[in-house]
Formats: C-alpha cells, structure tokens, sequence
C-alpha cells in the first residue's frame, strides 16, 4: 500500500499492514543472539496485553496493545508508544500482526529483566511508552 493510502486508512480508524520483521524466522537464524518469546508464552496473550514488533521498513521496534484476535495467529493492535521514524502512522494508529511478529512480551519477566540489566530505566515509568 502506498503512503496515502496507509494515511486514509489511519483517518478511516481502519488498521493498516505494514512491513513486520518474522521473529521466528531471525531467531532460527541468529539463536544465540536474537530472543524470543516461547509458543507458550505467546499462547497466553489476552487482549489489552502489550507486545513489542519491529517495523522491517522503518527499522524500528515498538510496542503494540492487542485489541483483537481475528485467529489463533492473526491480531489487531494500537501502537503504545511514540515512535522516532518519519512513518506515516504513530501512537495510537492500529496495525494488523501476527504471532511470529512478537520479539518480546511485557510482563513481569520483561520487567525483572529491565529492573536487573538496566536498573536506571523504570518499565512503569517509560516516558516512551504510554499506558492506556
């Protein structure tokens, strides 16, 4: 879809497709060095939860609320956070993904990990990320 098109799509409410990295598929490729979260862990996401994507494009990782499961696979989410790109879409917008398109959760674990490596930052106070 070309530029304006995203762009009506966004001012229709309408959730807009873009180019989304496969995390499964550079995690078989780089193992010891890009994470993912297991099936399991993937399995358990509920509607509201926030998931972290990667723009392929844009070259940019953000992260997104689920609103909806259309499948077991296929979801529709608003992006949480502002992003730093010159894309068409930011905070708010709604974007269709699937579950190979999911690098990280945010939970408790993803907290403990952030609080352990990066204990200047705060999860819960990320100016880069908004709650809803």
């Amino acid at each position: 879809m070309n530029r304006e098109g995203t762009i009506q799509q966004i001012k229709d409410g309408k959730p807009i497709q873009i180019p989304l990295l496969n995390g499964v598929n550079w995690n078989k490729e780089h193992p010891t060095s890009f994470f993912i979260p297991s099936d399991e862990k993937k399995s358990k996401l509920v509607e509201g939860d926030l998931v972290k994507i990667v723009d392929t494009y844009h070259k940019e990782r953000f992260w997104v609320k689920i609103e909806e499961f259309i499948s077991e696979d296929l979801m529709v989410g608003t992006i949480s956070n502002d992003l730093i790109g010159n894309q068409p879409y930011n905070f708010g917008d709604k974007l269709f993904l699937h579950m190979d398109n999911i690098i990280d959760v945010l939970d408790e674990e993803y907290e403990r990990w952030v609080n352990k490596n990066h204990s200047n930052l705060s999860v819960e106070n990320d100016d880069n990320k908004r709650n809803n």
